[in-house]
């Protein structure tokens, strides 16, 4: 298990680190928007995956 650190959880970021974390490391995200971290933390998407 490695420890990783993924600066940016846009969709790539987002997408890499959970794809990490998946494979069993341990992952850490980072990011300017705290909004982001702080609902990312409750559990809340920041992006959507559906297109209607």
């Amino acid at each position: 298990m490695k420890q990783i650190c993924v600066v940016g959880v846009g969709y790539v970021g987002l997408f890499t680190a959970a794809c990490f974390a998946d494979l069993g490391n341990r992952v850490s995200a980072l990011d300017v928007n705290e909004i982001r971290i702080e609902n990312l933390n409750k559990g809340i998407m920041p992006i959507r995956f559906d297109r209607k």
